[in-house]
């Protein structure tokens, strides 16, 4: 499986639970912690950049944008799992890569210099995208399994 997590999990859990599926697996251990922040926030905290007129944001220094917390692999699949209405078995093929262990943003600069802070939480994030996704299947997929 090749693409990024939050819409490959999203799309795992949608799909399983549409289509009646009795089990899910999930790659590594689910140990993994990353930074996930919903796209709503990151388009804000470009707009704040793009607005900004301080010296700092032109110094070409890196300004992270994420929540600044890290979740785990696992978090994430047990809230797709939650949202999703899954009621399958979850399995972990451990055999799989987990990753770099641990990757999530220090966002002071984004604090900082644009004021800006996450507002969507992980949970909220999921749902949304968990609706926009149902939506997007039901309009252009209709009627296919």
């Amino acid at each position: 499986e090749a693409g990024h997590m939050v819409p490959m999990v999203v799309a795992r859990y949608c799909d399983a639970a549409r289509t009646g599926q009795t089990s899910v697996t999930n790659w590594g251990t689910g140990r993994a912690i990353r930074d996930w922040v919903y796209v709503g926030d990151a388009a804000r905290a470009i707009v704040l950049a793009a607005k900004g007129q301080t010296e700092p944001l032109c110094d070409g220094t890196p300004i992270n944008i994420g929540s600044g917390t890290g979740n785990t692999v696992r978090e994430l699949c047990e809230v797709c799992q939650k949202l999703s209405g899954f009621s399958g078995e979850v399995l972990w093929d451990e055999s799989k890569p987990d990753g770099i262990a641990r990757r999530y943003c220090d966002v002071a600069r984004a604090q900082e210099l644009l004021g800006f802070s996450a507002e969507v939480s992980l949970e909220e994030g999921l749902r949304r995208t968990i609706d926009w996704y149902r939506d997007y299947i039901a309009t252009n997929f209709a009627g296919t399994p």
